[in-house]
């Protein structure tokens, strides 16, 4: 697993603020990426439908920020595609070999993918299905993903490369 996390990709696009929104309504936050080899394996495993997709990646008094369990840690190292600072938020850009950010405004469009702020072995976590407002709960498998809504299309458990 990168970090001891879940990942899960959404197949409908939303706004940025719904996509965060979504993400922690689900008990999960838009997935941080402050590595190029974590953003390369959240690719490979969700696959090329996921090669623009919202991050927690915001711009607060000019300075770019990760937004990490609610708290607010500044970039170290960027993979910038396009400077625009307008913008105030970014998506991935990924393909192969490829693994960059761009930055847009809330309005943009775009796939959620979120990743679990829990830790994975704990016990009872809520799933929802969006369209029809019932709620189920279900109780998680130590070191396993847990499906979230019916949107989601599917969790993945990613490992580091052993390289």
């Amino acid at each position: 697993m990168v970090e001891g996390r879940c990942v899960y990709g959404f197949s409908v696009g939303y706004q940025y603020n719904d996509a965060k929104s979504l993400c922690e309504s689900e008990g999960t936050q838009l997935v941080t990426l402050q590595s190029e080899q974590k953003q390369e394996a959240v690719w490979t495993a969700l696959g090329s439908n996921f090669g623009q997709h919202w991050m927690g990646l915001i711009k607060t008094d000019g300075a770019w920020q990760w937004q990490e369990n609610g708290v607010l840690i500044d970039v170290t190292s960027t993979r910038w595609e396009n400077v625009q600072s307008s913008n105030n938020v970014a998506y991935t850009m990924s393909s192969q070999d490829r693994y960059l950010w761009k930055m847009t405004n809330t309005d943009s469009w775009y796939k959620p993918v979120c990743e679990d702020v829990s830790d994975t072995s704990s016990s009872a976590i809520s799933v929802s299905d969006t369209e029809t407002s019932t709620v189920a709960s279900t109780t998680a498998t130590p070191g396993k993903c847990t499906t979230l809504s019916y949107i989601c299309l599917h969790p993945v458990t990613i490992r580091p490369n052993s390289k």
